[in-house]
């Protein structure tokens, strides 16, 4: 699979997760229609279809997730951007972490890691602002806090504003029957 179309990903959500297909697709036309999914420029499939890289039916479905959970249409561009925002770290013993969509997508095949982004909402001068973070088995990186548990002893976390809500979406459940479903997908299209 080198392009996928929005009717593909609604296809592939709707039958991994029973879901009813249609609307699916009505949910990731309209994330297309304002630009939050974007199409490959200059490529269209059958019918004048948008196409999209196979990856992006991962964001796709945790675009879906966010607004399942209450995101309001406007703040998913928001959102968007911090799920597609990346953080190193550096660990005393030389050893590399890095945490970002395509690392959460690429250990989609692992048992042993589980993905979640966590979602601060804040409200600064009576407007809500996101701030997202990758975890990896519910570990944090250095440079991030856990924004549910208390600070250490004579330390307060700095928010710009009032911390109302902390929204966990846990991506290697949501997002692991997809990679399923796309697997066999591939296993019974490709020939023997």
């Amino acid at each position: 699979m080198n392009t996928i179309t929005l009717r593909d990903m609604a296809s592939i959500i709707a039958k991994a997760e029973t879901r009813p297909e249609e609307k699916v697709f009505n949910q990731l036309k309209g994330l297309a229609g304002r630009n939050i999914l974007s199409a490959l420029p200059d490529f269209y499939g059958k019918k004048g279809a948008l196409l999209f890289r196979p990856k992006e039916i991962y964001r796709a479905r945790m675009l879906l997730a966010a607004l399942d959970n209450g995101f309001a249409a406007d703040a998913l561009a928001t959102f968007d951007a911090q799920l597609r925002s990346e953080s190193r770290e550096v660990f005393a013993n030389g050893t590399h972490v890095e945490r970002s969509l395509e690392k959460a997508v690429a250990a989609l095949g692992d048992e042993n890691q589980a993905w979640q982004f966590q979602v601060g909402q804040q409200r600064i001068n009576g407007k809500l602002a996101y701030s997202g973070h990758w975890t990896i088995n519910g570990r944090h990186s250095e440079a991030t806090h856990d924004w549910l548990s208390q600070p250490p002893e004579g330390y307060e976390f700095d928010y710009a504003g009032s911390l109302e809500s902390v929204v966990t979406l846990m991506f290697t459940n949501i997002c692991r029957p997809i990679f399923d479903e796309v697997a066999r997908r591939e296993n019974t299209e490709s020939p023997e």
